[in-house]
């Protein structure tokens, strides 16, 4: 694993979810900050797991029209406005 940069999308384990995106569906973004969010706040995260989880945030962040930066562009537009509301109520918690 590389990382090279503190910004979301500065490593390995990042870039290397977006390219797999394509393959992935909501239910298995939803498991992702799932995983997350339901581990008790003693429990320890892997680096990789929240690198995913970022990601998944700056996707929700840039639907709603706030992307960041390094948001790479072609990867915008990737689910629709409902699948990121049902994301977006998940990474709120």
């Amino acid at each position: 694993m590389g990382t090279w940069d503190k910004k979301n999308f500065g490593n390995d384990d990042a870039l290397d979810f977006v390219d797999s995106f394509g393959e992935s569906n909501t239910s298995q973004l939803e498991l992702l900050l799932k995983k997350i969010t339901d581990l008790p706040s003693d429990s320890y995260l892997e680096a990789s797991d929240c690198f995913v989880a970022l990601v998944v945030c700056e996707i929700i962040a840039a639907q709603k029209g706030k992307s960041s930066e390094d948001f790479p562009e072609d990867f915008k537009n990737t689910i629709s406005d409902e699948d990121i509301d049902n994301l977006a109520e998940l990474a709120i918690l």
